[in-house]
């Protein structure tokens, strides 16, 4: 599953749980609203969150001004961000 993870940008991680597999669908759903209306209200709850992932955490990018970035780099194609392998 790819993840918008806060120190890495867009990265691969496998995840088990299916509480985070949702939690990482929400947090995709919250930069989708905000990169659409600018609105940061959907991204505040995962701010200070962590979540465990095979092989170490995840924690979720929330930084308005780090996801315009990783957005207008074209990395967060969400085409891309919902392939699940």
């Amino acid at each position: 599953m790819l993840l918008v993870d806060h120190f890495q940008g867009l990265v691969e991680a496998e995840v088990e749980l299916d509480w985070v597999a949702s939690a990482i669908g929400r947090h995709h759903a919250a930069i989708r609203h905000y990169l659409e209306t600018g609105d940061i209200e959907p991204l505040r709850p995962f701010t200070g969150k962590w979540y465990p992932v095979v092989g170490g955490m995840f924690i979720p990018e929330t930084s308005p001004k780090r996801l315009v970035q990783l957005g207008y780099s074209g990395d967060l194609g969400y085409d891309d961000i919902y392939v699940l392998e």
